[in-house]
């Protein structure tokens, strides 16, 4: 991975941390603690436009409160994927 998309996940992480702030850490019922899914855009599983909802890249609309952000289901993949979960 080169360090240009390594500082791009990272970035995607903590937007996604911030926007989930005060949820159970397994986001079980996060519509009860704040968060709601607002809309899903695209249908196609790719990166390289980023959160374009314009795009046809799959992009998911989440909202807490006045805050609001989208974020490109393939980064999200990618962002589990290099998750280190215990074991």
């Amino acid at each position: 991975m080169k360090e240009w998309e390594f500082e791009r996940l990272k970035a995607i992480r903590q937007r996604l941390l911030d926007i989930t702030h005060g949820c159970d850490p397994t986001m079980h019922e996060p519509d009860q603690q704040g968060v709601e899914l607002f809309a899903v855009f695209g249908n196609s599983l790719d990166n390289a436009f980023g959160e374009s909802r314009t795009s046809g890249e799959c992009v998911i609309c989440l909202t807490n409160g006045d805050a609001s952000e989208d974020f490109n289901l393939a980064d999200l993949l990618a962002l589990a994927r290099m998750a280190k979960v215990r074991e």
